[in-house]
This record gives structure tokens, sequence and C-alpha cells, in this order.
């Protein structure tokens, strides 16, 4: 017998009787993974469908909030007439609600509902009819009243359309500011509901169908069928034996269930509230599955019976086994996490190349590990430690000197106008320069250079970019604030220093935040936070300077913000007042305009002054919505005064420059002339010097476009700040507007010969000459023999409210002093 039979005889049975035995196992074990993978597959369906139910009730329920709190449903669900709810608001409410639905086409229908569940105001998107106008039962009102967090949401059939819907319904409680007293709780004034379409439900329903006897559909938490889907009809006469679904504890159910149709398995989730989800599964298609997947892995353990033979009659020696098992122990080794792992074969055919090219992918591998390193913890472009590995850092120095009680210095590090650098000169001068600054920071950290300025002993420090253009450093074993403050006065002298690239001198400054360890923030977060709270003071005092945080610090950061916050809620609620101060003829002596004055008084803060809410509302980008509401209310109450019989009145009406900035602005100047009915002739806009001098061509164009409306345009407080009279030629206004400084200063120095050179050649240049601030007779006195045409100031009148000076103006009994 050849040595072929024979290896043949001795391997057959080595290698059939395992491959079958594996065969086999696979087959089981396969068999049991599909069905384990098959019942996963179906778990996730049902988690996928009950996360898009949450998801749209959660969006909804936002929703809701949302739509509760728009000042004009508020409003109608405040009123106390019908009269006003009907005759005023209806009509007003159903257009935002129809708007609502446009943006939000799913919720087909938006109902307002009476404390006693009648339906008080309903619209619909889609032909629906309105079979009852008592919206919910007294259960389900029952539920709404008493939710924790006033919204109940209900899956159930609409009996408009007999189709399954959710139901979001909110209790609203609210408490009239204007009729209730201070301190009486919110009254139920009624309900706000969606109704939200499930169509995007039945459709999974309907689309998932898991076999020919198989599918998804609907029960309430007792079993009543909610939905079933058209290839599940048979289902529908079946008593289903849908256990523990009432459990409000379990969310979850696997069952086994025998129907007339075989044995089927049953996986229930809990999809919201009542609503469960289940899917059935024939077993009889389960097993054929099974049947089918046992076929393919007998022809698989045949074929690979036949393959494994001839490779390894092939294949099998001496030479291969080796090289194979060191290939194998690398391979683990590498998963196990090993970087570089070197496989010691030496052969010079494919085994032998196979592992010098797993040996060069080790080294790859290596390099790459380190690269991906250096990224994660380090900065890219100045290859300092970056914000991850200084955090980290940080966390470990401040347990560190936890346990020695010892102290931390932070310095945060911010360089001024850095933006200007990267808009005018471009981002690759930014990144050189940001190198730079890293350098020169380097430099002057050093513990050489440090050690004994700062503190006796060993310097230790790490520097660290935290993004942009900031800057960090840690300073370890810090004993007083002097050390420090050499240490941040350092760091801006090397930064102030000029910067050279390509021939070119730069300069830039930095402003640093100092906060110290444990005094001033016991956390990463709170250090860090307190010494930006620290660096944006520096900015504010004038930039290139250091400072460090105090309690003092953190109380003015407070009440900015919440200054803020009421400012914003000023606003949205029109909590403003406008007062008003007389301009008079300084010869007729006799009214000829009212200044428009904005006031303020706050129930938490008391009179906020103007000169402090007006340059933050520019900040914080709401003087647009400010001016507007000024302007507005103005032209009402000039309209109203017109309306009473004072014809030739004037009113003026101060504006930023930022809403000059605004294309539009001449636009909205109109509307509001024309909604009000107010001839533009009648209102003047007053703005400073610099909202002009500084402003950009476009604000130019938008004066032009004023005075074409008819508005006239006035420059107020001249004098303070850069024009000339020469100056004064080029630009399209009306009225000149001598600051206040000028008055005060009459009799001093050369201030007279100054006055009536301005006044003389503003008239020279056809501008009306308004003097403000006149607070004596001797002023007046002076105004009038040079002729001023206006005169403005407390000598004559202080600023009063509409009611107040509105009975004045009428029986013209205004009283100038």
């Amino acid at each position: 017998m050849r040595l072929t039979s024979k290896l043949s005889l001795l391997l057959l049975p080595l290698v059939a009787i395992p491959l079958l035995i594996v065969g086999a196992v696979a087959y089981l074990r396969l068999s049991a993974v599909a069905e384990e993978r098959s019942g996963a597959q179906i778990e996730t369906l049902l988690e996928q469908i009950r996360f898009q139910v949450e998801n749209r009730v959660a969006t909804a329920r936002s929703n809701l909030f949302l739509f509760s709190d728009y000042p004009l449903i508020r409003r109608y669900f405040l009123a106390e007439s019908e009269e006003e709810r009907y005759l005023v608001l209806f009509h007003p409410v159903q257009r935002q609600l129809l708007n609502i639905q446009r943006n939000y086409p799913e919720y087909y229908e938006l109902r307002i509902l009476l404390p006693d569940g009648f339906e008080d105001l309903r619209v619909v998107n889609r032909e629906l009819p309105n079979h009852s106008e008592e919206a919910f039962d007294g259960p389900t009102l029952q539920e709404i009243r008493g939710a924790p967090d006033n919204v109940v949401v209900r899956f159930a059939r609409n009996p408009d359309n007999d189709e399954l819907a959710c139901y979001i319904i909110k209790r609203i409680s609210l408490a009239n500011e204007a009729v209730d007293d201070p301190g009486t709780p919110p009254t139920l004034r009624g309900y706000f509901s969606i109704t939200l379409d499930s169509m995007f439900l039945l459709r999974q329903l309907e689309e998932n169908l898991l076999g020919e006897r198989s599918g998804l559909f609907l029960t309430d938490d007792l079993g009543r069928l909610r939905y079933l889907p058209a290839h599940l009809g048979w289902l529908g006469g079946q008593n289903l034996p849908l256990l523990w679904l009432h459990d409000g504890e379990r969310d979850r159910l696997t069952q086994r269930v025998e129907l007339a149709a075989g044995s089927f398995q049953v996986r229930s989730q809990r999809l919201y509230g009542k609503l469960w989800l289940h899917a059935i599964i024939c077993e009889r298609e389960l097993h054929t599955a099974s049947h089918a997947l046992g076929r393919k892995v007998g022809w698989i353990t045949l074929a690979a019976l036949l393959i494994s033979l001839s490779l390894i009659f092939l294949g099998l020696t001496k030479l291969v086994l080796g090289p194979v098992a060191r290939l194998r122990q690398g391979i683990k080794l590498l998963s196990a996490g090993g970087e570089l792992v070197q496989v010691p074969v030496e052969s010079g055919d494919e085994l032998g190349e196979l592992a010098q090219e797993f040996n060069r992918m080790g080294l790859a591998l290596k390099e790459s590990n380190e690269q991906i390193r250096n990224l994660a913890y380090n900065d890219y472009l100045t290859e300092l430690p970056n914000r991850f590995l200084f955090l980290k850092t940080l966390r470990q120095a401040m347990n560190v000197a936890l346990r020695e009680k010892g102290q931390l210095g932070l310095l945060f590090i911010d360089l001024d106008n850095f933006k200007n650098i990267n808009d005018i000169l471009g981002h690759h001068v930014g990144d050189q320069l940001l190198k730079e600054v890293s350098l020169r920071l380097r430099d002057n950290l050093r513990g050489v250079d440090l050690a004994g300025r700062v503190d006796p002993g060993e310097f230790k420090h790490e520097l660290a970019r935290l993004g942009g253009d900031e800057f960090t450093v840690l300073i370890h074993g810090v004993t007083s604030a002097v050390g420090i403050s050499k240490v941040a006065r350092r760091l801006i002298t090397a930064i102030e220093r000029p910067f050279i690239f390509e021939g070119n001198q730069y300069f830039i400054s930095a402003s640093i935040g100092i906060a110290i360890f444990p005094a001033d923030g016991d956390n990463s977060e709170d250090l860090i936070k307190h010494a930006d709270m620290a660096m944006y003071q520096a900015k504010k005092l004038g930039k290139g300077r250091f400072e460090f945080y105090s309690k003092e610090l953190s109380k003015l950061v407070l009440e900015r913000t919440h200054l803020e916050r009421r400012l914003r809620a000023a606003l949205d609620e029109e909590a403003f007042e406008l007062f008003y101060q007389p301009i008079i003829d300084s010869q007729s002596r006799k009214v000829v305009m009212l200044e428009a004055l904005i006031r303020w008084n706050d129930p938490e803060l008391g009179r906020v002054a103007p000169g402090y809410f007006i340059p933050l509302a520019e900040e914080m980008g709401l003087i647009n919505a400010l001016g507007e509401w000024v302007l507005r209310t103005a032209c009402n109450h000039l309209r109203e005064w017109q309306e009473q019989g004072l014809v030739g009145l004037l009113v003026a009406v101060n504006v930023s420059g930022r809403q000059l900035e605004k294309p539009e602005f001449a636009d909205q100047v109109r509307d509001s002339l024309n909604f009000c009915g107010v001839p533009p002739e009648s209102l003047h806009l007053e703005l400073t010097e610099s909202a002009v001098i500084q402003g950009e061509v476009g604000v130019l164009a938008t004066l032009s476009k004023l005075r074409k409306i008819g508005v006239r345009i006035a420059l107020d407080d001249f004098g303070t700040g850069y024009s000339s009279l020469s100056y004064l030629r080029h630009l399209p206004i009306d009225i000149l507007k001598i600051d206040r400084s000028f008055i005060q200063g009459l009799g001093q120095q050369n201030n007279n010969i100054i006055l009536s050179a301005i006044i003389t050649m503003a008239q020279a240049l056809n501008l009306k000459v308004v003097a403000e601030g006149v607070e004596t007779q001797e002023q007046f006195a002076f105004l009038r023999k040079e002729r001023c045409d206006l005169v403005q100031g407390y000598l004559f009148q202080r600023p009063e409210s509409v009611a107040k000076i509105t009975p004045k103006l009428i029986c013209g009994k205004l009283k100038l002093h």
C-alpha cells in the first residue's frame, strides 16, 4: 500500500469525525443562534418603534409647553370676558394655531378646551368631522388634573375618524397679574390639546410583516386589540391569553401561546403608558428557517471535509506547523494589546513573507498608536498639552495638593484682539503668532529662570493651550500672591514684545486671570471658570493686565447675568415706559417738540438707569427690538395727541447706531408711521455723532432714505465726538443738538465764544440748533440773546409720564419755570 493511501486512511477518520462533530454542533448552535438573533432583531425592532414613539411624544410635549407659552395663547386663556375672547382674540389665536399646523402638519388637530372639558376652539388640517364638543370624559379630566407635570399623554381611538391617535393634553393654570392680587395662586383656565397623527406607527406595523402568519399589533394593558394589520386579520377572532400586561412594573414580556393555527411566540413591549406593542412569531416558520440552515451547514461540513483532507495531505509538513503556531501567538499578543509584536520566522517561503508583513504591520501599528496618543493629548499647532491632558493633569495636581495641604495657581491667558489678526492678516499669520506666543511662554516659564522668584525651592508648572487664543499655566507649590503676580507680569511683558513676520512687526497684548486652589474653587471646573472670569475682568479694565479672582467679581457677574435675564423678560413683557421732556422755542417759549425718553422700573431691580441697561441691550443684541418698541409707542402717543387737537406737536426719538446699521431700518420707520397714521414730518430721529462718524457707508444711505420719507434727523450730543462744523455740510441732518457740557460751561474760559460760533455757523448751514441741559436763567438768557432756535432742560420741565404731561399739553397749562 502506497504512503499516499496510508496517509489517506490515517487522516480520514482523524479529520472526518471531528468535522462531522463540529458540523453537528455548529448546526445546533447556529440554529439556537439564529433563533436568538431573530429574537434579538425583533426586540431591536420593538425598541426602535418604542424609541420613535417616545421621541415623537417627547417632541410634541416640548412643543405643547412652547405653544402654550405664546403670549397670544396665554392672553386667550386669561381673557376675563367672552367679548375679549371671541371678538378680539379668537381669530388671531385661530390663525396662530393654523400657523403651528403649517409648521407641524403631524399635529392634525389642535384644541383649546374649557375647564369643564368642553371644546372652545379647534383647528384641523384635514377633512375631519366633529362628532362631540365634549373632548374628554370625567375620568380623563381627573387624570389630567392630577398629572404631576400638568400633561397627560393618551393613545385612544379618535371618535371623529375612528383612527388610533395620540392625545397630548396640558392643564393650563395661570394667574392674571392685571386682576388677581399678588400672591394669588394660579387658577385652572382650561386645557390645550394636541392630536398627534399615529400613521407613522401604523405604517411600521403594516410594513414589518415578519412572516406569513407573523407580525406586529397593538393592545391596551388589558389585552384588548387597538390595531391589527391586514395580514394578521386571522388573529382578530382569537382569544389571546396575554398575561401581566396590567403589571405596571414590567415593560417587556415574552410568552408562548397556543392558538388554533399552532404555537406562537409573543414578545410584548410597553410602547407608551397603557399601550403595548406585540410581535407574534409562528414557531413553524421559525423551525422552517432552522431546517434550511441545517441543510446549508451539512453541505458546508461536507465541503469542508473534502477540502480539509486535500489541504492537509498537500500542505501538512513539519515546516508549516511551527511558523503557523508562532504567527498565531503573535496575533494573540497583538489582540491582547501588545504594540510592538515581532514574529521570529526566517523561512523564505510564503509563510516567511507573511511573517515579515506581520512584523511590518506591528511597527506601523506602534507608530500609529503613538500618533493617535500625541493627537489625543497635545495641540497639533503649538505641540503643547491640549485641554484634555491639561484637565487630567489639573485634577491629579489638585488631589496631590489636597493630600499635602498645598496650593496651586491657575493662570488663564487670553490674547487681546487676536481675532483682528486672523480677520485682517489671515489665519496663516495668526497660526505663526500662536506658535511664537507658545515659545515665549515656554521660555519664560523655565524653572531655572523663575526658581527663587516665585517661591523658594523648586518651581514646577504645566503650560497648555485650551484652544483658540487661550492658554493656561498651572503653578505648583504656591505660597503667596506676590510670586504669581511676578509670573503674570513677566508673561504679559514677553507677549507684548513685537512679533516679526516676513519683515513686518506686529504687536499684541494678553489679559490674564488668576485663581488659587483651593481658595477659589475645590474642583477643576470651578477653578477654570473663576480664572476665566478674572481674565474677562482684566479685559474690561483695559486689557494687557492681570487680575485675581474674588468673590466680589463673581457677585458682579451674577448681578449682570440677573440683569440680562430681567432685561429679556422686560422686553418680552413690554415692561418699559416712555417719559417726555418738552423742547421749547427760545423766543416764544412755546412747546414745539417732546423728546421720548425710555424708563424701566423693574419689580425686582427697581428703577434702572437708561445709561446702564441701553448699552447692555446693545451688547446682548436686543437694541433693535427695544428701539422698535420705543418708535412704535412714541408714534402711538403722537397720534393720540394729534387726535386730541395737538396737531403741530412733534416727537423726537433717540436711535442707536446698531439700528442704523440695519438696511431695513428706514422701511421699519415708514411702516410704523403708516400703521399709526402719523405724518413723517412730525417725527424727529436723534442719533449721536459716533453713530454717524464711525458708522458704515450704509448708515448715510439709511439717513438719506429717512429724509426722503419726510423724517427729520437730529445730531445729538454735538461737540463730544469727532465731527466738525465743516463736516456737517456732508451729513443728511436737519437739527444740531449742542451737548449739555457746553451749556454747563458758560462763563468759563472761551465757552461763550465757542458756543456763539457753533450757533451762528450751524444756522448758516440751515440747521436748527437745540441747546440741551439748560438749568439756569442766565444760561437761557445767553442762548436767547444768541438766537438759539430751541432749548431743553430742567429749567423748563423735567421728563414726565404720558399720564402727567398729556393734560398739561391739552389745556395749554404746561408750566415753564
